[in-house]
């Protein structure tokens, strides 16, 4: 059969799975495979997007504003 697929834009809310505690507002990026982290601030790292709520612990999953860039 035929699978449609539409790509993620930049302001769409996505699910993803935290790696450790995450605070609402915080710029993420991707780290272990399939999990997102507080951006550390580094030059060059990818940022995924704007964490939409709080992640308390490794495991939990919050939504994530994507607005893809890399930092400066």
């Amino acid at each position: 059969g035929l699978v449609e697929f539409t790509p993620l834009q930049n302001g769409d809310v996505v699910p993803m799975i935290a790696s450790a505690a995450i605070v609402a507002g915080a710029e993420v990026s991707p780290t272990t495979p399939g999990r997102i982290v507080t951006n550390a601030g580094v030059a060059g790292t990818h940022i995924l997007g704007l964490a939409e709520e709080a992640a308390a612990a490794d495991g939990d999953l919050i939504g994530v504003r994507i607005a893809t860039r890399t930092q400066e």
